[in-house]
Parts: structure tokens; C-alpha cells; sequence
């Protein structure tokens, strides 16, 4: 049975991590219960990375998993150790990289010439956003995030 589903990016070098909705790992998960839990992102990632095929490379893929805890005794301590088990994936976009950066620019420049946007932010605000998105482009991809001209 599965227990939620995600979305997850996968850069050149077959990096992945798990998509974010409003900077938080977007989730879903089909036991209610698990969503009061609060699990590592960065744990739950090299996980189910770990269970998938090591050439995903510059692809979104759609994975879903089962949640297992399995109980420890460490020094007379009762813990409880976390782990996701990858179900089924299936690949929904290949050349993610320049579909998620032609996204970013899009968004900014919709922005910049008015048409529409974050209208409900103030400039300060929208500067940090569009900084703050084009830095986590760059980290993940390693490498400037340059505005694409149109042909």
C-alpha cells in the first residue's frame, strides 16, 4: 500500500531532491497520519535516491513510497528509525534543466513587464524572491543561471 507521493528533480549529474512548493518539500502523503510527523527532507531524499536507478539524470520524476519505523534499542533507549521505500516511479519530463529555467525566467520577467505577478509584494519583497529563485537554481545546478533571449 502506498503511503504518499512526491515529486522529485534530478540535475545533470543525476543529483536529486525533492520539489518544493513555497519552500517546503511538496508531500502528499495518503496516510493523514504521517503528515503530523515531521521527517528530514534531506534524510527522506537520499533514501528513496538510494532506491532509484542511479542514471536518472536532468528529469522529473513522479515516485511513490511506503513509510515503514522500525524500533531500536540503543543503550536501554527506545528510537525510532525512519525509512521510505520506493513503491513505483515513473519519469514525467526529461530536460527538466531548461523547462525549470525557461519557469524561473518566465515568472520574472511577467513580473518586471507588468503583466502580471506578485502584485501583492512589495518591491523589496519581490526582489528577495526572484534572488532567492535564481540562487537555488544555481546551487542545484551548479552553474550561472543566465536569461535565455528568444530566437
Amino acid at each position: 500500500m502506498v503511503d504518499g507521493y512526491l515529486l522529485m528533480e534530478f540535475n545533470e549529474k543525476g543529483n536529486g531532491r525533492i520539489q518544493k512548493k513555497e519552500g517546503i518539500a511538496a508531500i502528499t502523503y495518503v496516510d493523514l497520519r504521517l503528515s503530523t510527523v515531521n521527517f528530514d527532507e534531506e534524510t527522506m531524499c537520499n533514501l528513496l535516491c538510494e532506491q532509484l536507478p542511479a542514471d536518472l539524470s536532468n528529469v522529473l520524476v513522479w515516485v511513490s513510497f511506503r513509510y515503514k519505523s522500525i524500533e531500536e534499542t540503543i543503550d536501554f533507549e527506545t528510537v525510532f528509525e525512519d525509512y521510505f521505500v520506493v513503491e513505483e516511479y515513473r519519469t514525467l519530463m526529461e530536460n527538466y534543466k531548461t523547462f525549470y529555467q525557461q519557469l524561473v525566467q518566465r515568472e520574472i520577467e511577467e513580473d518586471i513587464g507588468g503583466e502580471k505577478g506578485l502584485y501583492a509584494l512589495d518591491y523589496e519583497q519581490k526582489d528577495h524572491y526572484y534572488r532567492e529563485r535564481i540562487t537555488e537554481w544555481e546551487s542545484f545546478y551548479k552553474e550561472p543561471f543566465i536569461f535565455q533571449t528568444a530566437q
